[in-house]
């Protein structure tokens, strides 16, 4: 779905890049490989080396877009928090979890490359709704998943596991 929908990248205004991040298992590369060839591929298309992807493509990016069709979580969602970057995401597994629809990203049905095309095309078009939504959703983060509370947490735990005993 996220290559079909790189037309929402070839015709956006001002024109994006669209770099394909992610891990390059055999696999992968060549199903990828496949859904590239009958499609027009953009002249900006790269591939960004799997030692470089994660945090250095959350950073650059203008817009993270994690199409995936089954899963639990994303932490590559956690990234963009840090980053304040806004994401387009499917709702599969928790990433309803993470991404509050409209209110810290935007959610699309996994599978659906128009959905997830006029997602993107809206983050593209609307400055506004991008800077909003990724300043919610790192706000949110830094509430709910910093160092401070995972440890207090996790302090917590062993303070009723050990008054158990």
């Amino acid at each position: 779905a996220a290559v079909r929908a790189s037309s929402a990248f070839r015709t956006a205004s001002p024109p994006a890049g669209t770099p394909i991040l992610g891990p390059k298992a055999p696999t992968t590369a060549s199903r990828t490989e496949r859904l590239l060839t009958p499609h027009p591929v953009p002249e900006r298309l790269r591939r960004v080396p799997r030692w470089l992807w994660v945090a250095a493509g959350t950073a650059a990016a203008a817009i993270l877009v994690v199409p995936y069709v089954s899963g639990s979580q994303s932490g590559v969602i956690a990234l963009a928090a840090n980053f304040a970057c806004p994401v387009v995401a499917t709702r599969v597994g928790a990433i309803p979890e993470q991404i509050r629809d409209g209110a810290t990203g935007i959610l699309v049905e996994p599978g659906s490359a128009e959905a997830l095309a006029s997602a993107i095309r809206r983050f593209l078009g609307d400055a506004a709704l991008r800077e909003r939504l990724s300043r919610q959703l790192a706000c949110e983060a830094k509430l709910t998943t910093n160092w401070n509370r995972t440890s207090d947490a996790y302090l917590e735990s062993c303070r009723k596991a050990m008054l158990q005993r």
